[in-house]
């Protein structure tokens, strides 16, 4: 069964009760690049991920004024646990990793530590005048379509 969700933001108005009483704070989302465009096939997978973008800009807006930020991060394909199970159990593995790669501008899988970094520059004072945006961390996915 595959779960698709929104999950991941229901924590948010949790989180706003603190950074209210605080004055501040800052929020980063996990969108996907497939929040940006249509797929065959992944359909609920996909609206899932528009929906976080979606809401990572309403929250962002109706927050603003309380001094609190909200970003999200979308990466392409992450090398993850996931995906180099994927890989290693696919008939040709050399030929999946093609296939996972072939919408990178830079051919390399995305490190963990490059997302981290990414959300670690929406949550620093470095972004304090960013809200409401996504950033794709893609390897230039989103510049192949």
């Amino acid at each position: 069964k595959r779960q698709v969700s929104t999950q991941s933001t229901w924590g948010t108005k949790y989180a706003v009760l603190q950074m209210e009483k605080q004055g501040y704070g800052a929020i980063v989302n996990m969108s996907s690049v497939m929040g940006f465009r249509a797929e065959p096939g992944m359909g609920p997978y996909v609206a899932s991920k528009f929906a976080v973008r979606g809401i990572t800009q309403t929250a962002a807006v109706e927050y603003a004024t309380k001094g609190i930020r909200v970003n999200a991060v979308a990466p392409a394909a992450v090398n993850t646990a996931m995906i180099a199970d994927a890989i290693a159990h696919s008939p040709e593995p050399d030929a999946m990793r093609k296939v996972i790669l072939r919408s990178n501008a830079i051919p390399e899988l995305i490190g963990t530590s490059d997302v981290a970094a990414s959300v670690a520059f929406l949550l620093s004072d470095d972004a304090r005048f960013i809200t409401g945006h996504t950033l794709p961390v893609d390897a230039g996915t989103l510049c192949k379509l």
